[in-house]
């Protein structure tokens, strides 16, 4: 087979399938090249999801026009004055991306540089360009991308439709106006304005990007070199994909896995599976600490040491989830306790085993009139006894209230000086129940044993993933045989006897088995205790006295993140004392 170069054009359209995928990709080199000319003023026109016209006007520094030739061909920039590239700290640094660009559409380069008088623009058609002309500009540059991929029809089948392209180039513009707030980013299209973000503090842009203010936790920690901060949504705040899930490292707008994954571990489950965090993370770290060239599209980065970033990012959400969780002083706690006294003075001393209360235990009713016979009888019983005075409430109420009623045998309703809480009680109960059974994990979990051993066939294979396990799982209660092509669990922690332990314990193993890296063996030991506090929880549908309501809401003000049950529901909702007002049209 014969060697022969390839033509210009080619290896121009072939650096363009690096760079350009989509329209989006033009946009994103594009304005970071405004960013780096440090404008203040970015207006990004697109139609037809800018398939037909992507066009980026900017009033930066702008280009020389002897420049403008230099600027179409492959390998030149002016973002390396060194030729140290993990010291890059432009937003784009990209040699070939005018030149790629150009290479599969119709570009037109204006431009006025900051000390000319007079503009000139350049027109690269499909790779060819000719000598820049006089041009009309006030200030800065502007380019116009028109039918992109019109040399190359068959990239075209692979793009999506206008609307998703569309949304592609939003979430971008949203990306990259967190790395300049103080810049005033406008986007149009067909005539209508998607966004217009006018210069504003970064923490105002976050509230811009995201559309939320009230529902997001302020994100700061930092270590020796490292800082990661920002602002992430609470838990209920989520959304089927994590196109509101934005990472800026150094600056640099980023989509890295790693640090999806450890965001998402972070918020654990808090959030339901399949389910993403929103929020805004700045990473900071010296320039040696990162490679930002592991891509061509410089969207992904790579660290020298992944594990303490992941470290940094789950340390620091974790800290502000931690919270969330309504807490309660020592003093509101003792005087939550005596008012249930006064108000149920035969009640017995709430124990954990209230928790689960028999078929017997009577239902909390409203109380209805009584009837003439039964006046007449409280009449006559009044004359007799001494009348008692009545009970009396602290004043402080304690963060969830004091338990009125249970409807549908489900929720718990409770009132507090300022608002209405609604609680489920099999959420609450479980994220209780869970809580509980981790922090045993520091001990250990009781064993007990099986009347009847489980038997897991296993592979030979799967027999020498599972055996050297064994020490381990035995501190959790545990208890392992091995057999010729089986294993056999003869004892498994005690806080599962009321569950499906054979199910429980096969699923639990499977996913051992599966050997998922993201997820490490104590991992999954949580994920397990949740499994056995969903199964060993308040179920929907049983019936709670009051005293046990009153100390299932004490339990959960003093569980850490009871805000989300351990598939990421809410445990409990408040309506504000104002919003009740305007529902009856009270002010």
């Amino acid at each position: 087979m014969t060697l022969r170069r390839l033509p210009n054009h080619i290896i121009n359209q072939i650096a363009a399938g690096e760079v350009v995928g989509a329209p989006v990709s033009v946009v994103k080199e594009l304005v970071e090249n405004a960013l780096d000319a440090n404008a203040s003023t970015i207006d990004i026109t697109i139609n037809n999801g800018g398939m037909t016209l992507i066009r980026v006007t900017d009033n930066g520094c702008g280009i020389d026009h002897n420049d403008l030739p230099l600027a179409v061909q492959p390998h030149t920039t002016s973002k390396m004055p060194t030729d140290r590239i993990e010291a890059v700290t432009t937003m784009g640094f990209r040699g070939e991306a005018l030149a790629s660009i150009g290479a599969v559409s119709r570009m037109t380069i204006t431009s006025k540089h900051h000390t000319a008088h007079e503009a000139w623009a350049l027109i690269l058609d499909a790779g060819s360009h000719s000598a820049p002309q006089p041009a009309t500009l006030a200030e800065g540059t502007c380019i116009n991308v028109e039918n992109l991929f019109y040399p190359t029809p068959a990239r075209l089948k692979f793009l999506k439709s206008a609307a998703t392209e569309t949304h592609a180039i939003v979430s971008c513009i949203h990306h990259l106006s967190l790395a300049a707030p103080h810049i005033h980013f406008t986007l149009r299209t067909e005539n209508k304005t998607l966004l217009d973000f006018a210069p504003s503090s970064q923490e105002d842009r976050v509230f811009s990007v995201l559309n939320t203010k009230e529902d997001t936790l302020k994100v700061d920690f930092n270590t020796e070199d490292t800082a990661a901060t920002g602002f992430v949504g609470v838990p209920t705040l989520n959304r089927r994909t994590s196109d509101r899930l934005f990472f800026l490292v150094n600056n640099r707008c980023c989509q890295n896995r790693q640090l999806f994954t450890a965001t998402r571990y972070a918020f654990g489950d808090l959030i339901p599976k399949g389910r993403f965090p929103v929020g805004v993370l700045w990473l900071s770290l010296p320039c040696e600490d990162v490679d930002v060239n592991a891509h061509p599209s410089k969207m992904d980065v790579r660290f020298r040491n992944p594990q303490h970033i992941r470290f940094l990012i789950e340390h620091a959400i974790k800290e502000q989830l931690d919270k969330l969780a309504p807490q309660t002083s020592q003093e509101l706690a003792h005087q939550a306790l005596e008012s249930m006294k006064i108000i149920m003075p035969q009640a017995s001393k709430p124990t954990h085993s209230s928790f689960f209360p028999s078929s017997r235990t009577p239902s909390f009713r409203p109380a209805y009139p009584p009837s003439q016979q039964q006046q007449q009888q409280q009449q006559q019983q009044a004359t007799r006894t001494p009348q008692a005075p009545p009970p009396q409430e602290p004043t402080t109420a304690p963060p969830l209230g004091f338990p009125r009623c249970q409807i549908y045998k489900t929720y718990i309703v409770s009132e507090a000086p300022d608002a209405l809480i609604i609680t489920d009680q099999h959420a609450a109960h479980e994220r209780i129940v869970y809580e509980e059974m981790k922090a045993q994990l520091t001990g250990g979990l009781a064993a007990q044993a099986l009347l009847v051993p489980i038997a897991l066939p296993l592979s030979e294979t799967e027999q020498n993933v599972l055996w050297p396990m064994e020490p381990f799982l035995a501190q959790w209660g545990f208890g392992l045989q091995k057999n010729a092509d089986a294993i056999i669990v003869t004892h498994t922690p005690a806080a599962l006897k009321n569950s499906d332990v054979a199910k429980i314990v096969q699923d639990f193993f499977s996913e051992i088995l599966a050997q998922d890296t993201s997820r490490t063996p104590q991992e999954a030991l949580h994920a397990l205790c949740s499994t056995a506090a969903c199964h060993t929880s308040i179920r929907a549908g049983q019936t709670l006295s009051i005293q046990e309501m009153s100390d299932l809401l004490r339990s959960i003000e003093r569980t850490p993140e009871a805000s989300q049950c351990n598939h990421g529901r809410p445990t409990h909702i408040r309506l504000s004392r104002p919003d009740i007002n305007k529902l009856f049209d009270r002010t």
